[in-house]
């Protein structure tokens, strides 16, 4: 990720989420659900479908087979686009700037 083209507003906005844990993991929980959530069981919801089943399954509807050299193929891009998916929440954590945050944390209640 290149810092440098983030203006200071952007900055701030970014620092404000990540210091947000809960609105972070949600978020990138989100984004990775589609691939984490597959082939679980979850909330007694039983799947066993996942992105390589998926793939497998589509081309024996349309008539065609799946090659173990494709099928690597498609694994090894997922595994790379969830790689880079991670990395860009890592590299968000670094973002700082000197600007203060233009949102107030208060709890009225004390």
């Amino acid at each position: 990720m290149n810092l440098e083209k983030l203006n200071d507003l952007e900055k701030v906005k970014i620092e404000t989420f990540c210091a947000d844990e809960a609105m972070y993991n949600a978020v990138k929980k989100a984004l990775l659900n589609t691939i984490y959530g597959e082939g679980v069981i979850d909330s007694d919801v039983v799947s066993v479908k996942n992105s390589a089943f998926n793939f497998i399954a589509n081309a024996y509807q349309e008539g065609n087979t799946v090659t173990n050299e494709a099928l690597g193929e498609r694994l090894r891009a997922l595994y790379e686009g969830v790689h880079e998916l991670e990395n860009g929440f890592s590299m968000l954590k670094k973002v700082t700037t000197a600007k203060e945050s233009p949102y107030v944390e208060e709890n009225e209640g004390i």
